[in-house]
């Protein structure tokens, strides 16, 4: 079994931030990529944003667990 973490991320502060998510390195054939919080903040962030963030993350490995950080709340 492969398993990946990544967290805080925050790429509200990005002017970029899908460009930004395609810089992160991301092992091949993951079983389950955890992201541990603090992706996106929703409030900040245009739903397309999201969208493609998380659609982006989705496609990394089988299996994506997601939790929320404090900064997904912010807003």
């Amino acid at each position: 079994m492969r398993l990946q973490l990544i967290s805080d991320l925050h790429t509200e502060f990005y002017l970029a931030p899908l460009e930004f998510c395609s810089d992160i390195q991301i092992a091949p054939d993951l079983d389950f990529l955890v992201i541990a919080g603090d992706l996106v903040v929703p409030p900040r962030q245009s739903l397309d944003v999201v969208r493609d963030i998380v659609c982006h993350f989705g496609r990394q490995a089988r299996h994506v667990i997601y939790t929320e950080g404090n900064h997904e709340f912010y807003g």
